[in-house]
């Protein structure tokens, strides 16, 4: 049986055991990293932002995740789109800051990938990014927001946009 953790965000009292970071700190301690990521590779995917987007995880929250999947025994390293790292920087998600290596899903140059056929009319095949297929596991840090012009996104776009090529996407 699979179980849903929620960490609710309303603070009852100014203290720091009731503050947001203490709650998600609790809710990962609940997770299992362990038998889940104990000596593997584990891609954190996450969408950085971009150009004046200002709606995304605080690196605080990824910070705690990426200790924690050490913690765990597994070697986590972020990713987004290959074009993404600049963004990131921008908004503080560094090695310093976040305590992991910030890579481009597909790489550099967006030429590190996989090609994979599918039974989807119109889509022969799809590029997968290499970074994300060579990954041993995956956690995925998803934020809901409204989207100018295709409604609402989050993780479902996260990963189907963002793990495949900028050719895929288009």
């Amino acid at each position: 049986m699979h179980q849903v953790l929620f960490a609710s965000a309303h603070v009852r009292r100014i203290d720091r055991n009731a503050s947001l970071p203490a709650k998600f700190g609790r809710l990962l301690e609940k997770c299992r990293f362990a038998e889940r990521f104990e000596g593997k590779r584990v891609a954190i995917k996450m969408h950085v932002g971009g150009d004046i987007g200002f709606t995304t995880i605080h690196p605080l929250f990824v910070r705690m995740v990426v200790d924690a999947v050490k913690k765990a025994g597994g070697y986590p390293f972020l990713t987004d789109g290959s074009f993404s790292t600049d963004a990131a920087v921008a908004r503080g998600y560094t090695h310093e800051v976040v305590g992991a290596r910030v890579v481009g899903a597909g790489g550099e140059l967006d030429r590190y990938h996989y090609k994979r056929t599918t039974p989807v009319e119109g889509l022969p095949e799809v590029e997968i990014c290499g970074n994300i297929a060579d990954a041993d596991a995956m956690i995925v840090l998803s934020h809901g927001k409204g989207h100018g012009h295709t409604g609402f996104g989050g993780a479902i776009k996260n990963i189907g946009m963002g793990c495949v090529s900028y050719r895929t996407r288009g």
